[in-house]
């Protein structure tokens, strides 16, 4: 495991480090200059309103899953808040388990559900982009170059095909039953207090909370606050390029989130999310035909402010915890 992160973190820091050298060569910085000089504050504002925004559907559905009507909203939202700003900051996904530990430390939830929880959450956004990219892909078919059309089809059919067996899974009784030879002995890999005997239990209380989740049947809510989640995201990167003087259309944001969707969902960002965010953007702006220079003045400034807005959220979770 400590391999696999500090791979992941190596990854990730050359990742960001040719970001770096290609931004710094290739980028005329008093453009950039002149874009936040020229910033409609107006425009930014609304793009934060709607990042907040989000952040309050998140956890309003983390409210959901892990049972926290109890919990103070502000807390929970200072949480979500967090574990968003370390997600973003982290290099490879490593940010992913900083969730569970954060409603460990602040709110006594138990590793297993909040790991539960993520994994459920993470199921609702997969699968909310599996049913909106072919509606996408429909719409703008002639559009759209060949590889992004099969990608998104074979992507949202694949993520349909887990989704439901995964729902299968947990509503059929599961029992795991370790070999006879795992079970023997007193060693650290097998025996009773062995390593897979732990990891069995681990497992089967992993199941038990997903099915908790399954038994509150509020699929339908979960799903629509995950839709409002997606749209705000969009909203959001509408709202940003329109503060620096640019305007993409319907079309153009939609095809930013086709592309965006491998890319995340590889452990390759850099830390701060450098390279997954340009290599995304600049990778749709050429599908656009636009300009080299300008489409990388837009990739670097949106960075530049959802770093400022993730950094600025996280400080306000960081405050919201503080109060009692």
């Amino acid at each position: 495991m400590f391999k696999t992160k500090s791979s992941g973190y190596f990854v990730g820091g050359i990742l960001s480090l040719f970001v770096i050298g290609i931004v710094l060569y290739a980028l005329d910085w008093n453009e950039v200059g002149r874009i936040f000089l020229e910033l409609n504050w107006w425009w930014l504002a609304c793009a934060f309103l709607a990042h907040m925004t989000n952040y309050a559907l998140r956890t309003r559905r983390i409210v959901i899953l892990l049972d926290l009507h109890n919990q103070p909203f502000h807390k929970v939202y200072g949480i979500a808040s967090l574990y968003g700003m370390y997600l973003y900051l982290l290099p490879a996904k490593s940010g992913e388990v900083t969730y569970p530990v954060l409603f460990k430390r602040n709110l006594n939830v138990s590793l297993t559900s909040g790991t539960a929880g993520l994994f459920v959450s993470r199921i609702f956004d997969f699968a909310t982009i599996a049913l909106f990219l072919p509606v996408i892909i429909i719409n703008y078919w002639g559009e759209l170059v060949p590889w992004i059309r099969l990608s998104s089809i074979l992507f949202s059919g694949l993520m349909l095909g887990v989704i439901a067996g995964l729902l299968y899974l947990v509503q059929k009784p599961i029992v795991l039953n370790l070999p006879m030879r795992l079970k023997q002995g007193k060693g650290k890999i097998i025996g009773p207090n062995g390593f897979f005997a732990k990891l069995e239990e681990q497992i089967m209380k992993f199941v038990t909370q997903l099915r908790v989740i399954d038994e509150k049947a509020l699929y339908l809510q979960l799903f629509g606050l995950t839709v409002g989640i997606w749209l705000l995201i969009q909203l959001n990167f509408f709202l940003i390029i329109l503060s620096l003087g640019y305007l993409l259309t319907l079309f153009q944001i939609a095809v930013v989130s086709i592309i965006m969707v491998p890319i995340t969902l590889l452990p390759i960002q850099g830390f701060a999310n450098l390279g997954s965010h340009e290599i995304g953007w600049l990778t749709a702006f050429a599908l656009f035909m636009m300009p080299g220079e300008i489409a990388l003045q837009i990739a670097v400034s949106s960075h530049i402010i959802l770093l400022f807005f993730v950094l600025l959220l996280g400080l306000i979770g960081y405050l919201l915890l503080k109060i009692q």
